[in-house]
């Protein structure tokens, strides 16, 4: 570490990292995705670039990729070529500290000043012994083993932030992680939500969850009423032969493996928060946006919620 700048930009030329480049800031490398994002923080290219080994890469801590400087503003009409730049536009005028949940391998991008801290309901071995095909082993650190919708050992009003990407969709009861991210969040804070749009996944021929079931859940939820979610997982999403099904619900339950419990659309999820605000967790802003329609990736849309 002694030759290695404290904060700047570090290259490597080595696997698994061949020919990308980071910001490091604080103990964390943050990926930079273009030479655009680059200069737009005030750096040349090549020439700011320190070049580096893998094993000195890996000395900083994993962090979300380096955010173009979007404003306000620009959530107006965000540019709709990527999802990573809609995200970028979510997340980039974030303050303070928070958590994100299920970050994984791939952590949301934020502005580098924020303190974030990193929450699954699995360990960190797990999460490596449960990794999907073409998932590195880099993973963020962990700070918090808890889920979603349990949150423990968080405090009340103790965050900024909340960020949850493609992770609400993986949760018992959606309801009660609206009124636990609430409860969690300072006045002003932001809960972000990154959501799979059902017709655009591997869950195009499920039904999307009513209101009423989601409403179910939250007011007398029970594991009982998880099996459903998981035939229609295996019967509909991941197809599985009818004579192998029950073996698979019945293995895949015992595991506690990790499924879409619930779909939604752009419109249907829009009705889940305007219930919440109803008297479960009184948002006082929503912005909101479909799936970008210029990106050949897109499959997600796009909420911001302000307490």
């Amino acid at each position: 570490m002694s030759r290695i700048t404290p904060g700047g930009l570090l290259g490597c030329r080595e696997e698994p990292f061949n020919g990308k480049v980071f910001y490091t800031h604080k103990g964390v490398r943050h990926w930079v995705p273009s030479a655009e994002h680059i200069k737009a923080y005030g750096f040349r290219w090549p020439d700011d670039v320190f070049w580096v080994t893998a094993p000195e890469i890996r000395e900083f801590r994993l962090g979300g990729s380096l955010p173009m400087p979007w404003s306000d503003a620009d959530r107006a009409g965000p540019p709709q070529n990527s999802c990573v730049t809609m995200r970028e536009v979510l997340g980039c005028t974030l303050r303070g500290s928070g958590v994100e949940f299920g970050a994984g391998s791939s952590p949301f991008p934020v502005p580098v000043d924020c303190d974030v801290s990193f929450a699954d309901f699995l360990t960190q071995e797990q999460l490596k012994q449960r990794k999907y095909p073409g998932q590195t082993d880099d993973f963020v650190q962990l700070t918090h083993i808890t889920s979603l919708d349990s949150m423990d050992i968080i405090q009340e009003s103790s965050l900024d932030f909340v960020i949850a990407c493609h992770v609400i969709e993986h949760t018992h009861n959606p309801l009660r992680v609206f009124e636990l991210v609430y409860r969690a969040l300072r006045p002003g804070g932001s809960f972000v939500l990154v959501v799979p749009d059902m017709r655009l996944t591997f869950d195009s021929a499920r039904e999307a969850t009513s209101l009423d079931h989601l409403v179910e859940d939250y007011r007398s939820w029970n594991p009982d009423r998880d099996i459903l979610h998981f035939v229609e997982f295996f019967s509909k999403a991941f197809v599985t032969p009818i004579g192998e099904l029950y073996d698979r619900v019945r293995n895949a339950i015992a595991t506690q493996h990790d499924i879409h419990f619930h779909t939604w659309t752009y419109d249907s999820f829009r009705t889940l928060v305007e219930y919440s605000q109803t008297g479960i967790s009184p948002w006082q802003k929503v912005w909101s946006h479909p799936p970008a329609k210029e990106a050949a990736d897109a499959n997600e849309f796009y909420y911001l919620l302000t307490k």
